[in-house]
């Protein structure tokens, strides 16, 4: 693609509402073509560089300012090399923005993502995935994971085969558009496969409830506990006032959580070394690996969390299930008994101390004994 014109964009996009942003080929290297619908997105400047092409737009009803680079890297190291350290630099100048880099990097980021006649990975291969872990690192993106497809590029042979497209998003492109899922989809006349990035749209419901264990260390908190729970006052039988109080207690801890923690997180990526934030970005990229956005049950993509939770309930019900059959009978075997004495303790009423003393005795990171302990520490409250 050495020129492009209107017209031929306009035979890709389908209509005239589009905008494109071009960057020659050169010498065997194809040029990178960027279209976008102009009626949803206001274009503030376009720039190019050796491999890419970048568009710094206010894009779509939120009117959100974004970058989004199109990659096509050349397969020598040296071209890669250049191209991170000129998108990394690029990311520097304008991290402020919800950011966006995406297709052909030419390289993988793990062994499994490469399969072929020889599937061992060479001493250049594994420098490659290591010089671009450390880009993904420096530039601060998450690396999102593909469905549909394990692999983006194909060889005409039908035996190699590999991941080598990739989509890169911030942490504000996420806070502004919610989860996203990259699909790979079948490919046509291309080696490459299309790839669609869909964001948001699907409601989980309301989050659980999770107690953090540091509160306990906030001088704040035993005050917070005791005045929430005092203050809730309403009438009633025993059950629903606890569930209430409960219920009551946990918004309340939430907004203070909120108060008290809520720009620690900033501040610590602000403060905090490199390392640190590379920490940081390492749990962020765990937590969105272990994000379920869709499932393959039957031959088909199940992607709506009502259908998710129904096949999962579905699975784990055929696991434990069991077919009626004639079991043995047990008549005539001896078995050990309990005295009456042990009996009696069996049947019991659970003492304070006992539960004091396996509330204690637990790591603290079960969230119902976290509510019990709640409970029991505020009798050291004396609001019980």
């Amino acid at each position: 693609m050495e020129v492009i014109s209107a017209p031929f964009c306009a035979s890709i996009w389908g209509n005239d509402d589009f905008d494109w942003a071009f960057l020659p080929s050169e010498s065997n290297s194809g040029g990178i073509l960027s279209i976008w619908r102009k009626s949803m997105a206001t274009l503030y400047y376009t720039f190019t560089g050796e491999g890419f092409v970048g568009v710094f737009l206010e894009w779509g009803a939120k009117k959100i300012k974004c970058i989004i680079i199109n990659v096509y890297s050349k397969c020598d190291l040296q071209s890669k090399k250049r191209l991170w350290e000129r998108l990394v630099l690029a990311r520097t100048n304008l991290e402020r923005w919800a950011w966006c880099i995406l297709r052909d990097f030419n390289v993988v980021g793990e062994r499994e993502e490469r399969r072929g006649i020889n599937d061992e990975a060479t001493g250049s291969q594994i420098i490659e995935m290591t010089l671009y872990k450390a880009f993904a690192r420096d530039v601060e993106l998450e690396d999102k994971n593909v469905l549909g497809r394990k692999f983006t590029w194909y060889h005409s042979n039908g035996r190699s085969m590999s991941r080598i497209d990739h989509v890169l998003v911030s942490d504000e492109w996420k806070r502004a558009w919610g989860d996203s899922a990259l699909w790979v989809l079948p490919r046509d006349v291309s080696d490459h496969c299309p790839l669609v990035l869909k964001v948001g749209g699907w409601d989980w419901g309301p989050k659980p409830f999770r107690f953090n264990n540091f509160w306990l260390e906030n001088r704040g908190f035993k005050l917070l506990v005791e005045e929430t729970w005092r203050n809730h006052n309403l009438g009633g039988w025993m059950g629903f006032i606890l569930k209430e109080k409960l219920k009551n207690l946990k918004l309340r801890l939430k907004e203070w959580n909120k108060e008290e923690y809520g720009g620690s997180r900033s501040r610590w990526l602000k403060e905090g070394d490199a390392n640190s934030k590379y920490f940081h970005n390492c749990v962020k990229g765990r937590a969105s690996r272990n994000h379920v956005s869709a499932l393959f049950v039957d031959g088909e993509w199940v992607q709506s969390p009502s259908e998710i939770r129904r096949v999962v309930v579905d699975y784990f019900t055929n696991q434990v299930a069991s077919e009626r059959w004639k079991r043995p009978k047990l008549d005539g075997v001896p078995f050990q008994q309990v005295s009456d004495e042990e009996n009696e303790g069996l049947i019991a009423p659970f003492l304070w101390e006992e539960i004091e003393r396996v509330i204690k005795d637990s790591d603290g990171n079960k969230i119902r004994a976290r509510m019990v302990l709640i409970l029991l520490s505020s009798r050291s409250f004396g609001i019980c």
